[in-house]
């Protein structure tokens, strides 16, 4: 459950870390490179909660 909650952390600082640099930049747009890096990574991020979700409730299956 642990590794559920550092992804969640993660996803968060995916897209918050980049918002907070523009707001304080003054920047209103993002490069392509940066936006490609951040889907990827977000995707990246959520199939693996996915997996670890799916893991998770496959393991209380087989106990229950």
């Amino acid at each position: 459950m642990s590794c559920l909650f550092l992804i969640d952390l993660a996803l968060i600082g995916t897209s918050v870390s980049k918002m907070d640099i523009d707001s304080f930049s003054g920047r209103r747009n993002i490069s392509h490179i940066d936006c490609g890096t951040q889907i990827f990574f977000f995707l990246a991020l959520g199939m693996s909660k996915c997996v670890l979700t799916l893991m998770a409730y496959d393991l209380n299956v087989v106990i229950c």
